[in-house]
């Protein structure tokens, strides 16, 4: 899945932002598995998880779609700004992998969240 080019960038004085929107047919894809994830996906436990937070489901569907497209967004993020290059805490290059994601189903709302886990 190719990320459209129609991305902004913003370059302030300590902060780089970038701007895109997700394509049509993965936020379809994300908004029908959020509409059946209570049903259909495995519940997420996280360090956010206890009694009155909402649910947690893992991102199951389209996991590897959104991952596709967080790792490209990254990419020019990183190719505007040089932003990843001043991490020097790993003794050799390394990719960054998503371990889970998950969605967060906020109450008194219509907004769906989506969480993850990174690693490096």
């Amino acid at each position: 899945m190719n990320m459209t080019q129609n991305y902004k960038t913003w370059n302030l004085n300590n902060l780089g932002i970038l701007e895109d929107k997700l394509p049509t047919n993965l936020y379809n894809a994300l908004y029908e598995e959020c509409l059946t994830a209570r049903k259909n996906n495995s519940t997420m436990i996280s360090g956010l998880s206890s009694s009155g937070v909402p649910d947690h489901f893992y991102l199951e569907k389209n996991k590897n779609e959104l991952n596709d497209y967080i790792v490209q967004l990254i990419s020019k993020y990183d190719d505007s700004f040089n932003y990843l290059s001043i991490f020097k805490q790993l003794s050799k290059n390394h990719y960054l992998t998503f371990e889970s994601l998950g969605l967060i189903f906020k109450k008194n709302t219509n907004f769906y969240q989506i969480t993850h886990t990174m690693a490096f």
